[in-house]
């Protein structure tokens, strides 16, 4: 019986310093180049390390640090001196952070510390068997020039593409030896409607009824602002963390589908 409660005892205790391990810690969002932990001296932090409780960071003038915790929370340091772990969390950027923002932190932090497992999933798309990258399912779409990004499959080397006009049935396929294609909106099949599905394959003629599309749709600049507004916290959140307008419209595109 002792020896039962001593076991018991160890759980509890491994299980509890696990815990606290797992919540007392950050993972840097975007730095400054050469700022280091006390830990590795000789190596820069870079998007993703993470950072402990027994860590000292250090900053020079000129340096910016922003982190993220798996709640969603942003931190943001921005002046010269010799930073703990508890003097980090002091830095936590307050404001109408929306539950999107949250969301979107969280994704992130399972996507940069891998705490999600192997699948990946970007704007709610499982991508296993699935090559497809960008443009995710469903996204918008304003551009000169649409581009399509997938996955490479390690077995082959030719991917086809498959664009096909759904309010005219007007299939394109083309063949690849790469992992994207960039189509101009002078294309003929971009003549009629602007509701399109795509799909990529290593075989020239599957079933495509079988087959899961992408959809996407094109819009003009001014539906693109206005959707853009739904972003707005996420956004100014971005913007604190440090990232430049370029930066921002890529997470929009890649991760919410609005696409510039």
């Amino acid at each position: 019986m002792e020896a039962h409660r001593y076991t018991l005892i160890v759980f509890f205790l491994t299980f509890s310093i696990h815990l606290v391990s797992a919540q007392e810690t950050l993972c840097v969002f975007k730095t400054s180049p050469n700022i280091v932990n006390s830990a590795s001296p000789t190596k820069a932090l870079g998007k993703g390390t993470l950072i402990h409780t027994s860590d000292v960071i250090t900053l020079k003038n000129g340096d910016m640090l922003s982190l993220i915790d798996k709640n969603g929370s942003l931190y943001k340091i921005d002046a010269s001196g010799k930073y703990t772990y508890k003097q980090l969390i002091s830095h936590k950027v307050e404001g109408d952070k929306s539950s999107l923002t949250s969301k979107y932190f969280k994704y992130l932090w399972e996507e940069m510390t891998h705490a999600s497992g192997s699948e990946t999933i970007i704007g709610g798309v499982f991508r296993g068997e699935n090559l497809m990258r960008f443009p995710i399912d469903s996204a918008l779409v304003v551009s000169s020039k649409v581009k399509f990004t997938w996955d490479i499959d390690s077995a082959s080397t030719t991917y086809y593409f498959f664009l096909r006009n759904i309010e005219t049935h007007t299939l394109l396929r083309l063949a690849t030896n790469g992992s994207e294609v960039s189509l101009f909106k002078e294309n003929p099949i971009f003549n009629t409607g602007n509701s399109f599905e795509w799909f990529v394959d290593t075989e020239a003629f599957p079933n495509l009824d079988n087959k899961t599309f992408h959809g996407f749709t094109l819009i003009d600049r001014a539906a693109y602002e206005s959707k853009k507004e739904e972003f707005k916290s996420v956004i100014k959140e971005l913007k604190i963390a440090g990232l430049t307008d370029q930066e921002i419209e890529q997470i929009l595109c890649e991760t919410y589908g609005l696409c510039k």
